[in-house]
């Protein structure tokens, strides 16, 4: 059985769209014509398999802003959230977007709910931004859980231009302290160990590693720079993109002093919004904590929250005890 989208007149003249399950074309001509409509065009819907990985293409933080700010404007002026959809993807250039509300508009059709098409790309949507939708859905209060993401969103992206704007000059300091230091090591350091070396005078031990360090860096240095760039790309990827990299990432810098206030801040804040919203879209308590503990970002306040939800209200006590 396929789906069809139809156009047609009434013995009014007036135009009449709309879709139907069918075996063929055929056949919704022949339902059209018990019906008494007259046809004007009959198009099968292609339906899409969608995957986790439909999205070549990231949505970021802007586009998730865009998305939830005027969903919700729509819905709040009354329109269907079927047309607000379309709507969006007629506006909407990055492709990757339009991938996702074509599988949003897929899954609506389908009669699924909607919080799964987001649930599907757990890289781009967080478990609190799907339970949000989901307890919106539930609750018939989709437009005001909207405006919330799109406020918490917006709020969050302004988090994040703070936070890249505080540790830009950091970062920078670093990575010319560390040009500096290997040009150091393998240009000017041979140099002055030729002109010692090449002396009479005895050269201490710890001056003959040093040396014969700069040395080394000289001599291999085709080999050392590319060994250098691919541990560089490798400790990236491996902090970046895997578990047990940001396990390890996180514990690091949370115990490093210029940053562990800054981290700790911002799990602070994502702790307040995030189990408040939850609260509020009438998430149940427990499943609150368990999912504000996944996105605070910060182990010590994610096992305190674990700890509090599953051996303290889990077992009948009250949040302050």
């Amino acid at each position: 059985m396929s789906r069809f989208h139809y156009i047609a007149s009434n013995v009014e003249g007036k135009v009449i769209e709309g879709d139907i399950t069918s075996g063929s074309s055929s056949a919704v001509l022949g339902w059209m014509s018990d019906q008494g409509l007259k046809p004007v065009s009959v198009k099968e819907i292609k339906t899409i398999s969608w995957t986790k990985r439909s999205l070549k293409e990231s949505i970021n933080i802007e586009d998730k802003v865009f998305l939830t700010k005027y969903l919700g404007l729509m819905l709040k002026v009354g329109t269907d959230l079927f047309k607000a959809i379309d709507i969006l993807i007629a506006d909407f250039d990055k492709q990757s977007v339009k991938t996702l509300l074509l599988e949003i508009k897929d899954t609506l059709t389908k009669g699924q709910p909607l919080y799964t098409a987001f649930a599907n790309h757990p890289k781009e949507f967080s478990p609190v931004f799907t339970s949000l939708i989901r307890a919106g859905e539930e609750s018939g209060g989709l437009q005001e859980t909207f405006d919330r993401l799109s406020h918490d969103t917006e709020k969050e992206k302004e988090l994040r231009s703070k936070v890249k704007g505080a540790l830009i000059y950091p970062v920078i300091l670093v990575g010319l302290s560390l040009i500096i230091l290997f040009l150091m090591v393998s240009l000017a350091l041979p140099k002055i160990a030729e002109a010692f070396l090449s002396g009479a005078e005895e050269v201490p031990t710890f001056s003959k590693v040093v040396f014969g360090i700069g040395l080394f860096f000289r001599d291999y240095m085709l080999i050392i720079l590319p060994v250098f760039i691919g541990t560089g790309f490798g400790l990236f990827y491996f902090f970046a993109k895997t578990e047990g990299g940001k396990k390890i990432w996180t514990r690091v810098v949370n115990k490093t002093p210029i940053v562990k206030g800054v981290v700790k801040k911002i799990a602070v804040q994502r702790f307040a919004s995030t189990l408040s919203s939850l609260l509020r879209s009438g998430v149940p308590i427990l499943d609150a904590l368990e999912i504000t503990a996944d996105a605070v970002g910060s182990v010590e306040l994610e096992t305190i929250l674990r700890r509090i939800s599953r051996e303290g209200i889990a077992k009948g006590l009250t949040v302050g005890e």
